[in-house]
């Protein structure tokens, strides 16, 4: 029995800590960034709050910051997505479970987003341990970092990332791209 494409991707992908190292931008990036947010945007969600936020660190000399504070391999990625918690809008509906709820809503939008990298063929690693010195210096208010995900073209890739057809559109409510995902600047 063939395996369902679901499951070939899902036991595909493992964590990448060797990246390709570019000096420019690779073909299809800024699609593959859309992408992967579009489909952690479409994450299931406690109460469909969608009570995280994700900082999307895209320029190299960031990145290199970045890695400084963490782990040295995450200075080769391509780029990085940054999720945070937001206890405080979950907790006004759920009270005490709200933590635990945008823990995991971001927890979920994470995964879906490594789920779609590794359908382009970017590798990736989660990263769920990091030096204090990260949320000053990359963070979203007072919200709380959760997971750091580098993508990049896995090393001996060198042709570039898959493009796969457009998403499909779904038809549940999901707040703006603009809303949960920032470009760090």
């Amino acid at each position: 029995m063939k395996r369902p494409y679901i499951e070939s991707l899902i036991q595909a992908r493992k964590s990448c800590r060797r990246f390709e190292k570019h000096s420019d931008e690779f073909l299809g990036k800024k699609e593959a960034i859309t992408a992967i947010c579009q489909a952690a945007n479409s994450a299931p969600s406690a109460g469909n709050l969608q009570a995280y936020k994700c900082l999307v660190i895209h320029k190299k000399e960031r990145i290199k910051r970045l890695a400084h504070y963490c782990q040295a391999f995450v200075r080769d990625a391509d780029f990085v997505l940054m999720f945070f918690s937001d206890s405080a809008s979950s907790s006004r509906k759920y009270r005490h479970h709200g933590a635990l709820f945008a823990t995991q809503d971001a927890t979920i939008a994470a995964t879906y987003a490594q789920l779609v990298g590794e359908e382009y063929g970017l590798g990736s690693c989660w990263i769920g341990i990091f030096n204090d010195a990260i949320t000053s210096t990359f963070s979203i208010g007072d919200l709380s970092p959760i997971a750091l995900i580098p993508f990049g073209i896995k090393e001996g890739k060198k042709t570039g990332i898959k493009l796969p057809d457009s998403p499909v559109e779904g038809t549940k409510h999901r707040k703006a791209l603009t809303e949960v995902f920032v470009m760090d600047e």
